[in-house]
């Protein structure tokens, strides 16, 4: 086992992590030698693509530690794809994203060592496996809603300071959208209306955006 942590497509995350862990962080691809301590598969669907990159490495690095982004797909269900293949945790890599003083993270109490033992700087609280985790759910639904105030002609700016002053965000709507992307806005809001209704169906324009960028959560 080499010490270093593998970051699957997402070089955002591996500025942030570096900040966090004392251990070499790398962009992971295919045919990278080694074994590292833990695996980052930050990808929120659409779930054929989420299944397959799981496989791949349940497949290819057993027994692996992998913090997989489980706000999209719940980690039981990644779980029922690998069984006990990997050391399957999951998380938020939009709270990673932010560099949030407290992540969120879905793992079973008996599962050691833990993936917050090779970062530092970090507060994790343990929540339920649920869609949307307690960040994302906040986020993508007030996006979707901003999206429908666009529509009634005020502006990105104007929507994104109301939320910044009016509930003291430090981002506005807008501003979280081009910081995570519409397309996985979308994601998100697919997941949590299969999961929780249709309350949460996407704004037509988030819908337009994935499908000009070819993001089709049935793919």
């Amino acid at each position: 086992m080499t010490d270093s942590i593998w970051v699957m497509g997402d070089r955002t995350l591996e500025a942030v992590l570096k900040r966090h862990t004392s251990i070499s962080v790398e962009p992971f691809h295919q045919g990278i030698e080694g074994h590292p301590v833990v695996i980052i598969e930050p990808s929120l669907g659409p779930p054929s693509q989420k299944r397959h990159a799981v496989e791949y490495l349940a497949n290819h690095y057993p027994g692996t530690m992998v913090l997989s982004a489980s706000t999209t797909i719940l980690l039981a269900k990644q779980q029922s794809w690998v069984g006990n293949r990997l050391k399957l945790w999951g998380f938020d890599p939009w709270l990673v994203a932010i560099d949030a003083k407290r992540l969120t993270i879905v793992g079973p109490d008996a599962l050691k060592p833990a993936p917050w033992d090779h970062f530092y700087g970090w507060e994790w609280d343990r929540i339920e496996d649920s869609i949307g985790g307690v960040f994302a759910r906040v986020i993508a639904p007030l996006v979707n809603e901003a999206m429908a105030y666009r529509a009634l002609g005020l502006s990105d700016r104007d929507i994104d300071r109301a939320i910044r002053l009016g509930l003291n965000h430090p981002q506005g709507p807008f501003e979280w959208a081009n910081l995570f992307g519409v397309s996985n806005i979308g994601l998100v809001l697919e997941a949590m209306r299969q999961a929780l209704g249709e309350s949460y169906f996407p704004h037509p324009e988030i819908m337009r955006c994935m499908a000009k960028e070819g993001v089709d959560w049935n793919a």
